[in-house]
Parts: structure tokens; sequence; C-alpha cells
């Protein structure tokens, strides 16, 4: 059987996995070897089947010999003994930093009105027709002539395509639709 560069590589981090997990379990497991036997008091008959089905048979053979159990401290009992902890001190670890909540609530920035961009926002040019004297046209469903208002603003000119209002220094001009 050919092994491949794939399986190689599979092997080898197989090999390394069970290298620290040697490492771990020797060095820096909760109990060492030549630590005293812990009393068998705090367990329980429930536990008992599954506290010897842990410990091989023969940690059992000999006369007088306990169970033993890794030490564990509760994450309960942990919390219990800290008591004296302020949480009004402690920061909330959801909350968004406030250079962010200042950056979603920008300073509203104060926009000048243009009555002429409104006036073309607000009206739609539906139809012209020019003519020597001035022409007229449709605005909203309105016919207007030249020199006739509408709203602030004043009908001035015609074109083929589009009407120009004014109202005094401003100019608006409205477009006829594109036709498709």
């Amino acid at each position: 059987m050919k092994v491949t560069k794939s399986q190689k590589i599979s092997m080898g981090v197989l090999g390394v996995a069970v290298m620290a997990f040697i490492v771990d379990r020797t060095f820096f497991s909760p109990g060492t070897a030549g630590a005293a036997p812990t009393p068998a008091a705090d367990v329980t008959d429930a536990t008992a089947p599954v506290a010897s089905a842990l410990v091989p048979a023969s940690a059992t053979s000999g006369a007088g010999s306990e169970i033993r159990l890794p030490n564990e401290e509760l994450i309960s009992d942990r919390l219990k003994a800290i008591g004296g902890v302020d949480l009004n001190g402690v920061r909330d670890a959801f909350a968004p930093p406030r250079q962010w909540v200042a950056a979603q609530h920008p300073v509203a920035v104060r926009q000048e009105r243009n009555p002429a961009a409104e006036f073309t926002a607000a009206h739609r040019l539906n139809a012209v027709m020019a003519s020597r004297g001035g022409g007229e046209a449709i605005v909203d469903g309105q016919l207007l002539h030249v020199g006739q208002r509408l709203g602030e603003f004043q009908l001035v000119a015609i074109d083929r395509q589009s009407a120009v209002f004014v109202a005094g220094n401003l100019k608006a001009t409205l477009v006829l639709p594109s036709t498709r």
C-alpha cells in the first residue's frame, strides 16, 4: 500500500496531537503521581459504580485501596468565594464602545432651504406647446400661459422640452419626462 502525501501529513498531525496529550497528562494534570490519596467519604453510593469504572482493575485489587477522583472545584463555589465584587464597576461586555455610539448620532448639519429644487421636485411638466407669443405648458394637469404663476414661481419661457419658472433671483426648469 502506497502512503500519499495527505496521509503522511495526517499521520504527522496525529502524532503531534498524541504527544501533546501525553505531555499534558504527564506534566499538567490536576493530581500528581506522588500525591496522597483523597478520602472517599465525599463519594456517594450512586457514583461508586461510575468511579470504579474509571479506576484500573489493578488499583482496586489491593486490600484497603480507595477510589480516587480528580480534585474538582465547582464554578459556583468560586463565585460564592468572590463575594466582594462590585458589579457596578464592571463594564458590560456587549455594550458598544462610546466612539461607535457617538458616530451613530452625528451632529445635524443645517442645510439651507432651496426653493427652486423644492419646486422642481414638487411639480411635473406634462406637455409644452411653444409659439411665437410664448406658448403654453401643462404642469400637474394645469394649463399655464407664459406670465402666469404657479405658487411663488412665474412661467417665463417655454421651449420644445422644458418650461422655465422664476421667483426673484431663483430659476427652476421643469423638463418633460423622456418617452420610451
